[in-house]
């Protein structure tokens, strides 16, 4: 799986990048694109601005990369898959990396595609298969089809595995039958996957309905349920020793009410925002469940002598490139 992830996530943003030049080309150059459309090519966006306002990404947006990238089961199985401690730091390092290229491979060739090719599109998802059918020639475009095809059954089978497994592991034999033999968890995983496949299948044609302003948009805006709490109980975990266990259950109970209501009596307030107001009111939850009933002891983590945990030079170094590109990145489309 690796090494397939590799290939197809590798002609992807090959295949990306070399779109964006292509379609850089057909808008006119770098300068003609870029006084067209000056107002898109913006990291910071005014606090009013209905699709990504500052005020959501500096209150909001940490919690969501926290939680996508130190704790979300599709990206942490990989990551613990690594060898060593540094090939598992550089691996995460060089991800963000590949991050700084995202924005040149897919969300400016989108903005390309709206600006040639608007009067084709009804809705947003349309923006990318527009501008690969118009620009991209034959045997390129049949390449990249292939490699978004093979990265979205890649990410599929690692989302409906992380999803089986932990249903199969950490719900029915940790909760429900500590006892069951390996072949029942086997049918049982393979019959979770089946259910979650059918669901998603009958859940995709819903969320092609305009409304939902793309499946993109309403992905990570229904993710918001499940945010605030998950990073809550790690976070105020990890911080806090003395905190007990129905703190945690609390925080991932509390935290799905919590948005709801956001959505429902603040639907104008943007969700970013509403994440992090309902990551504060979980904080405080178990904060006060903390206050009354602490642990009598307070928790320690245990310490694995076996294991190298001493970050090495060019990890720091690295990780430190990154940041200052993210920096200058900012800077450069601020």
């Amino acid at each position: 799986m690796a090494w397939a992830d590799l290939f197809q996530g590798g002609g992807l943003l090959l295949g990306g990048i070399v779109t964006f030049f292509l379609g850089l080309k057909a808008c006119g150059g770098w300068d003609q694109f870029q006084a067209v459309n000056a107002d898109k090519l913006r990291m910071v966006l005014p606090a009013d601005h209905a699709g990504l306002p500052w005020t959501g990404v500096v209150s909001g947006m940490g919690i969501v990369i926290l939680y996508y990238c130190g704790l979300n089961q599709f990206i942490v199985q990989r990551n613990l898959a690594a060898k060593t401690l540094r090939d598992g730091q550089l691996g995460v390092i060089f991800a963000g990396a590949l991050w700084l290229l995202v924005p040149f491979a897919i969300v400016m060739p989108g903005i390309m595609s709206h600006q040639l090719y608007h009067e084709q599109m009804t809705k947003p998802d349309e923006a990318f298969p527009i501008l690969i059918r118009n620009l991209v020639p034959h045997g390129l475009r049949g390449f990249m089809f292939a490699a978004i095809a093979g990265a979205v059954i890649s990410s599929l089978a690692s989302m409906l595995n992380s999803a089986s497994t932990i249903f199969t592991m950490d719900v029915y034999n940790r909760m429900l039958d500590r006892g069951a033999s390996q072949r029942r968890l086997l049918v049982l995983g393979r019959l979770t996957t089946l259910t979650l496949m059918v669901i998603g299948c009958l859940l995709a044609p819903v969320l092609d309905n305009p409304k939902y302003g793309g499946v993109f948009q309403y992905i990570q805006q229904f993710q918001g349920y499940i945010w605030p709490g998950v990073v809550a109980a790690f976070a105020f975990g990890m911080l806090v020793p003395t905190a007990p266990g129905s703190a945690g259950v609390a925080a991932l109970l509390c935290g799905p009410v919590f948005y709801a209501l956001f959505q429902w009596f603040a639907p104008e307030m943007h969700f970013l925002i509403q994440v992090a107001l309902s990551f504060q009111l979980v904080l405080m939850v178990m904060g006060l469940i903390t206050f009354f009933k602490p642990l009598d002891t307070p928790r320690v983590l245990p310490i694995r002598d076996d294991v190298d945990v001493k970050t090495r030079p060019e990890v720091k170094a690295f990780g430190g490139f990154v940041i200052l590109a993210v920096v200058g990145f900012y800077l450069v489309f601020w």
